[in-house]
């Protein structure tokens, strides 16, 4: 008896982990579909099943860093007349948001895109799609993802995105655009 008991626990325990797991996933796939369907993005082209990383192992961070809300700083002189203005506001992050998105990209490092999911024209193989596993707050109201479209030639793209959720919908503002 005592022996089915601790089964049932640790089947129960292994059923919550598995469900949690998934629900996490879930939500990072309705994140890149919405991701998908904001930037007009071509399902003819293929998907790199891989995620797409930056070029350092420990370019997370950095990655985050600059999205920092900027501290203000009293004792700074009046004398500076130059003022960085960016647009959209990229100061965003709290420090504790930084945390929380690389303790969530780190839980979900091992992620590999499932196209049954994206849908995605495997076939083509001259141009693909290849997206960043997400940097997602605690709370999931903030979110930072990049994707990158590859081409066969000296081509391609990518865009690093920042989204809030407002009123039960997700805004999606670019924060940076390159060429390849």
């Amino acid at each position: 008896m005592k022996n089915q008991f601790f089964l049932l626990i640790f089947f129960l325990f292994s059923f919550k982990i598995i469900y949690a797991q998934n629900s996490e996933q879930k939500f990072i796939y309705e994140i890149v579909n919405q991701v998908i369907k904001n930037e007009n993005l071509n399902k003819n082209f293929g998907l790199i099943k891989k995620p797409f990383k930056e070029n350092s192992e420990n370019n997370d961070e950095l990655i985050l860093q600059k999205y920092l809300i900027k501290e203000s700083n009293s004792n700074q002189e009046s004398e500076n007349l130059i003022t960085e203005i960016s647009f959209p506001n990229k100061n965003v992050l709290t420090k504790n948001d930084v945390s929380e998105m690389l303790r969530f990209k780190e839980k979900n490092r091992k992620l590999k895109w499932k196209n049954k999911f994206l849908k995605f024209n495997q076939k083509n193989t001259e141009n693909r799609y290849q997206f960043s596993i997400p940097f997602v707050n605690k709370d999931k109201s903030k979110i930072i993802i990049q994707y990158e479209l590859l081409c066969s030639e000296l081509c391609g793209n990518g865009k690093t995105l920042f989204l809030t959720k407002e009123n039960q919908n997700w805004k999606i503002t670019t924060f940076e655009i390159w060429m390849h």
